[in-house]
C-alpha cells in the first residue's frame, strides 16, 4: 500500500545530518570520519487540516499496514505538491536522473546550464523561486544556435555583437539584424514529423531608434524553382502581452512572450500545418501599426538563441553547436526510505471532518 498522496496544508521539515563518527587523540587533536553521503535523522511533519475523515482514516490503515513504526516506504513527489510551486528543500531525499544539460533561469534572471542529474529551480525577476523546472525530453531542431555559423540567410545582414551582454550572461553569439523596407532573415528547417512546431527566440528592443517596436515572424511557403509567398504573420510586440496574429495556413496560435533579464525578451509561437516546402522567416523591423503593417519606422533589436521544436508547448532553452540537440526528460526519483516516527494523530474537527498530524522520519 502507498503512503495516501494528499497535498498537506502545512510542513515542518528538518535536514537532519551525516552520520559522523569524532575521534580524540590525548593531545586534544579531534579527527571526523563521514560515513556515506546521505543524511539520517531528516524528519518531516505533515498537518492535513479539514479533511474528510475517509481521508484521514487513510493514514491509520497505512501504519498498520507498516506494521506501525516498523516499516519503511518511499513518499511520492505528489505528496510534496504546494511547496513553493513543487520546489523542495535542498537536502530533500530525491534526485533527478536527467542524463544531459539542461537549462534555467536563474535568481538574476539569467539563463544558467544545470548539469546531468541536477535537479533545476526557475525564478522569477524579483529573484522568487517559481519551482522544480520537471520537463519531457525536447529537441532543437535547429542545428547552429552558437552564432558560428548562424542558421540564418538571405538578403538581410546580420551584425554580431560583442558589446551586449546575452541572454545567459556571456558577451557571445548576439547578432543585429540591420535592414530597411520589409527585408527578413530567412531561417530553414525540416518540418518535424508531428503536426505541429514550436519556434521561439531571444531578442531586445532597439534603445535609441525605436524602443517599443516589435519582432515578426512569418512562414514563407515555397514551391521548388518558386519565390516566397507569405502564408501568415505575428508581430510580437515589447510593449503588449497579447502579441497580433494574423493567420491563414499553416496557423499560428499559442504566442507567448517571457520577460528576462537586462530588457530581454523570449517570444514564441506554435506553428500547425508546416510542409516541406515551408521555411520561416524572422523579421526584426519595427512596425508601430500592427492593424494595417504599414509603418516605415525601422528598428533594429538583437536576436538570440532561436529554437524550433516538436510539439505546442516551449520548453528551456537548448543550445546546438553544429547538429539537433535532445535534453532528456526529467525524472524524479525517490533516494531513501521513510517510516513513522509515532502513530499518525487524527482529531475530529465536526461531523465527516477530521485533521491529521503524520511524522515521519527518513532511513539510510
Amino acid at each position: 500500500m502507498d503512503f495516501p498522496a494528499f497535498v498537506p496544508s502545512s510542513r515542518n521539515y528538518n535536514l537532519g545530518d551525516y552520520a559522523v563518527r569524532t575521534f580524540r587523540a590525548q593531545s586534544g587533536a579531534e579527527s571526523r570520519i563521514l560515513y556515506g553521503d546521505s543524511r539520517f535523522g531528516t524528519t518531516l511533519e505533515l498537518q492535513y487540516q479539514n479533511i474528510a475523515d475517509k481521508n484521514a482514516e487513510t493514514f491509520m490503515v497505512h501504519y498498520e499496514n507498516m506494521k506501525g513504526t516498523f516499516k519503511t516506504f518511499p513518499i511520492t513527489a505528489g505528496v510534496m505538491g504546494g511547496w513553493d510551486g513543487l520546489a523542495f528543500p535542498d537536502g530533500f531525499p530525491y534526485k533527478n536522473q536527467r542524463n544531459s544539460d539542461a537549462t534555467y533561469i536563474d535568481q538574476e534572471g539569467i539563463i544558467r546550464t544545470a548539469g546531468p542529474n541536477e535537479t533545476r529551480i526557475n525564478y522569477d525577476l524579483n529573484g522568487n523561486s517559481t519551482g522544480f523546472l520537471l520537463e519531457g525530453e525536447a529537441t532543437n531542431l535547429l542545428p547552429d544556435t552558437s552564432g558560428a555559423q548562424p542558421p540564418w540567410a538571405g538578403a538581410a545582414i546580420s551584425v554580431p555583437l560583442s558589446n551586449v551582454t546575452a541572454p545567459d550572461g556571456t558577451n557571445t553569439n548576439v547578432f543585429r539584424s540591420e535592414f530597411t523596407n520589409g527585408g527578413g532573415v530567412v531561417l530553414q528547417f525540416d518540418p518535424p514529423s508531428t503536426d505541429s512546431c514550436t519556434f521561439s527566440f531571444f531578442s531586445k528592443p532597439d534603445p535609441v531608434n525605436n524602443p517599443a517596436g516589435a519582432c515578426i515572424l512569418e512562414v514563407l511557403g515555397r514551391e521548388p524553382g518558386q519565390p516566397f509567398s507569405s502564408v501568415c504573420l505575428a508581430f510580437f510586440s515589447y510593449t503588449d502581452n497579447n502579441p497580433l496574429i494574423r493567420s491563414t495556413n499553416p496557423v499560428l496560435f499559442n504566442a507567448k512572450r517571457q520577460s528576462l533579464a537586462n530588457n530581454w525578451f523570449r517570444f514564441s509561437c506554435v506553428i500547425s500545418g508546416l510542409s516541406v516546402y515551408e521555411k520561416l522567416r524572422f523579421d526584426c523591423e519595427s512596425r508601430l501599426n500592427l492593424n494595417v503593417g504599414n509603418n516605415t519606422e525601422q528598428c533594429f533589436p538583437t536576436y538570440w538563441g532561436p529554437q524550433a521544436e516538436a510539439g505546442t508547448e516551449v520548453t528551456s532553452f537548448i543550445p546546438t553547436y553544429g547538429t539537433p540537440v535532445t535534453r532528456a526528460a526529467d525524472k524524479l526519483a525517490a533516494l531513501g526510505a521513510w517510516r513513522y516516527a509515532e502513530p499518525p494523530d487524527i482529531t475530529s474537527v465536526r461531523p465527516g471532518v477530521s485533521s491529521a498530524r503524520v511524522r515521519l522520519i527518513s532511513v539510510v
